[in-house]
């Protein structure tokens, strides 16, 4: 229980929390995302190779890999709205795809040369509370909101109840199994972007 481990537990436990908000898009519609972790794989590797090989700046490369994660959860959604097919397929079909090209682009190599600057936000913290907690506070407090109180989250929970009942009150459905997907691809590069910056270099799993 001393204080230093207690610091690395939660900043472990934030990734966590990252990876299972991916997942709960997509499950609170009544579908699956079994391409999660090649997401996350592929966006970091772009960040990697953005900074590295690119020479681009840390903000542009961190852009770039978010996305990569929203047009994968998009290339998810377009398929399984457009052709009424079953997440669990689509996902895991996709996720051979994107480890393709996460070994395509990187042939296996780390990315080491990433800024220190780039490093504090995954090493850093407020007040003794990890910047990665933080990050992990906001965004649960983001999701309960939307989900608790909004219109759109009334709606993505009525689509995952019952996708024909909600059809025929008037809710575009396709839309509401679409969005979540994205919002899924967008979840899943924040783990694996905040382990680069924790843990240097930056490399596929």
């Amino acid at each position: 229980l001393t204080p230093f481990n207690q610091f690395n537990v939660w900043r472990a436990a934030a990734q966590n929390v990252f990876i299972a908000l991916g997942q709960a898009m997509v499950v609170l519609v009544g579908g699956m995302n079994l391409s999660l972790g090649a997401i996350g794989g592929l966006s970091v590797v772009i960040l990697g190779h953005s900074v590295e090989m690119l020479g681009l700046n840390t903000a542009v490369a961190v852009l770039l890999a978010l996305l990569t994660g929203i047009a994968a959860g998009a290339f998810n959604g377009f398929f399984i709205t457009r052709f009424k097919l079953n997440s669990f397929v689509v996902t895991l079909a996709s996720s051979f795809i994107f480890q393709g090209l996460v070994n395509g682009i990187s042939q296996g190599r780390p990315y080491s040369k990433i800024p220190p600057s780039f490093t504090a936000l995954g090493k850093g913290d407020l007040f003794g509370i990890p910047n990665m907690v933080i990050l992990m506070v906001l965004m649960l407090v983001l999701v309960y909101v939307v989900f608790r109180y909004t219109l759109l989250g009334r709606q993505l929970l009525a689509t995952g109840g019952n996708a024909e009942a909600s059809r025929l009150s008037g809710i575009k459905t396709n839309r509401m199994i679409l969005l979540p997907n994205i919002l899924s691809g967008l979840l899943a590069p924040l783990a694996p972007v905040l382990r680069a910056s924790r843990i240097v270099p930056a490399h596929p799993p």
